[in-house]
């Protein structure tokens, strides 16, 4: 049985996603900050309190839609 057929969505074809790599934040050094500013900080390891922030939250929000696009048929 397919996971379409558990769902009772039988079809000829069945495409599954590939869900074991994890995307990436794709981005330049300009980090958008939770207040709508922006910095700039062109290496991770130059990275200050306030970069580190806005680029976990740039990764985080890769990884959402990542997990968004999922469930896009």
């Amino acid at each position: 049985m397919t996971v379409h057929g558990a769902k009772g969505l039988e079809a000829p074809v069945v495409i599954l996603p590939d869900t074991a790599t994890r995307a990436t934040a794709q981005g330049g050094a300009l980090l958008e900050t939770a207040g709508g500013g922006f910095l700039w900080c062109a290496r991770k390891p130059d990275d200050c309190e306030a970069t580190a922030t806005a680029r976990e939250a740039r990764s985080d929000a890769a990884d959402r839609e990542t997990l968004r696009l999922l469930y896009v048929p």
